[in-house]
């Protein structure tokens, strides 16, 4: 879950997410996410890994800035 960001810069037209490891960082996963959208639970992730997860919101002016990083691990059960 996360806030649109204040003040947006425009309209919100989108969200971008990232999510990655260690081992993915350069590399990492992004979805594009509708404007209205600000929950996502990701799925089919691997077992007992530390995954980092930041998200920006775009409008018509482009990207803003990504988010802190979130961190979060996974335990057996994400199976």
């Amino acid at each position: 879950v996360w806030l649109p960001p204040f003040p947006a810069n425009g309209i919100i037209t989108r969200y971008d997410l990232k999510y990655f490891t260690s081992d993915t960082q350069m590399d990492p996963d992004i979805l594009e996410l509708p404007a209205n959208k600000t929950l996502l639970l990701l799925s089919n992730l691997t077992s007992n890994i530390n995954y980092s997860i930041r998200v920006r919101a775009y409008t018509s002016i482009g990207a803003g800035p990504w988010s802190d990083i979130l961190y979060g691990f996974t335990d057996e059960s994400c199976k």
